[in-house]
């Protein structure tokens, strides 16, 4: 795998990602170059490989020839507060092209031909898909919370009707809690905060 490739799928993988989780109208989606320090999960994920196969022959003056791409990819969902993995997972995905030919009298005629890295983005694009609905049912499985933003006066939180905020909803207000750092990771975890309000 190229330098260039893996910064290819790397992107094509990306865009996938933010486009199924958008789609899904459950979400606030933020970029990581955008330095958004609200959200509440993070996701991880890698390409793992891409491997093409082609087969096929001729008979008579007739050709076929059949090319398929797998796919591998690796995502993690990780809690942006401890930075604990809660979901990991790895997908695989295929997709494939046939093409026929035909030589008559020295005259070929090919039916049409298709993009090879199109092909590998659809193997990418297919093996997310086979996990986006478990990341979904893993974030709907854990509390949703917020950060509390106030700005004169007026008090914001991140969320609405999409996760089920309506007019008159209650909610607990937690001041937050210490950071240590994690003996096993070296990296910063938050302890639980104490209720106030």
């Amino acid at each position: 795998m190229s330098a260039n490739n893996s910064a290819a799928y790397a992107k094509a993988a990306q865009d996938t990602i933010v486009n199924m989780i958008q789609a899904s109208g459950k979400f606030l989606v933020f970029d990581t170059a955008s330095g958004n320090t609200y959200t509440q999960y993070k996701l991880i994920g890698s390409v793992n490989s891409v491997a093409s196969k082609t087969t096929g022959g001729s008979f008579m003056g007739l050709s076929s020839q059949s090319t398929s791409v797998e796919a591998s990819v690796t995502i993690r969902l990780v809690d942006s507060e401890t930075n604990q993995v809660i979901f990991a997972e790895e997908g695989q995905g295929t997709s494939k092209n046939t093409s026929a030919g035909l030589n008559v009298m020295g005259i070929s005629v090919q039916s049409s031909g298709y993009d090879p890295n199109s092909l590998e983005i659809k193997a990418i694009e297919a093996a997310i898909d086979s996990l986006i609905n478990n990341i979904i049912e893993k974030c709907n499985e854990n509390p949703w919370q917020s950060n509390v933003i106030v700005d004169n006066g007026l008090m914001y939180i991140f969320g609405g009707e999409s996760i089920g905020i309506k007019a008159g909803s209650s909610f607990d207000i937690y001041k937050r809690g210490s950071k240590i750092t994690n003996p096993l990771t070296g990296e910063a975890t938050e302890l639980p905060g104490e209720k106030v309000g």
